[in-house]
C-alpha cells in the first residue's frame, strides 16, 4: 500500500482564507480522491466553507459552498468536515 502525503494550508493577513486539501490514494484499491476545505468571505454572508472533492486522475470533481454567520463558525464547520474526513482514511497532504 503505497500512501502519498502532502499538507497545503495557508493563512496570510491580507488574504483571509484558508485552505486544507486531503487526499485518499490507494492504489490496489483504485482510489485516487482528493477532498479541499476552504473558509472564505463572501459578498453575501460573512462567511462561507467553500468544500471541493473529486478524483486525482481525471478531471472530475463537484463543489458546495456552505454559508455560515459568523468566521469562527465557518472554522468550526471545516473542522468537524477535516476530522471526518480524516477519520475516512484520507490524509493532509504536504507540499
Amino acid at each position: 500500500m503505497i500512501w502519498k502525503m502532502r499538507l497545503v494550508r495557508w493563512t496570510s493577513n491580507n488574504l483571509p482564507s484558508r485552505m486544507t486539501l486531503l487526499t485518499r490514494i490507494d492504489p490496489e484499491k483504485r482510489v485516487f480522491r482528493y477532498y479541499q476545505v476552504n473558509v472564505q468571505p463572501t459578498l453575501v454572508d460573512d462567511h462561507a466553507v467553500v468544500i471541493a472533492w473529486g478524483s486525482l486522475r481525471t478531471s472530475y470533481g463537484r463543489m458546495r459552498a456552505i454559508s455560515q454567520p459568523s468566521p469562527q463558525a465557518a472554522e468550526e464547520l471545516a473542522q468537524k468536515i477535516i476530522e471526518k474526513k480524516l477519520n475516512r482514511g484520507y490524509l493532509p497532504t504536504n507540499e
